[in-house]
């Protein structure tokens, strides 16, 4: 049970009948703070939509690491680190929008990203 549904409950009491003003005024505090929370995460989703975008349209035929990618998209997203782009590249493989795959690069396996059908043309060459 939520705090406004227990405060819901307590004005249906009829010996509450002195408490209903107070319960009524934190009802309206929590509707607030909701309501607030709301608007918050929406312009956060909008903005982190924004942010996925311009990562998916950095991505190139050529594979390319996640430091690649944070440096190409650096001076269009603020504040934009490794940790901010990770999620949004899984975003964009489980969506089929890019692919990820791995690759030797200083005797280190790293991922590496490129857009749909790239690897499968390296893998051809490969055989």
């Amino acid at each position: 049970m939520t705090r406004r549904e227990t405060f819901e409950a307590l004005k249906a009491i009829p010996e509450n009948a002195d408490y209903v003003e107070f319960l009524d005024a934190e009802i309206a505090s929590i509707d607030r703070k909701a309501a607030k929370a709301k608007e918050y995460k929406a312009k956060k989703d909008v903005a982190s939509a924004e942010n996925k975008e311009i990562i998916f349209a950095a991505i190139t035929d050529t594979p390319q690491t996640v430091n690649e990618i944070t440096e190409a998209v650096a001076d269009k997203i603020e504040d934009v680190t490794r940790n901010k782009v990770i999620p949004k590249l899984t975003s964009l493989v489980k969506e089929g929008r890019i692919e990820k795959s791995e690759k030797r690069i200083d005797g280190k396996s790293v991922k590496v990203y490129a857009l749909p059908g790239t690897f499968d043309e390296d893998n051809a060459d490969a055989e």
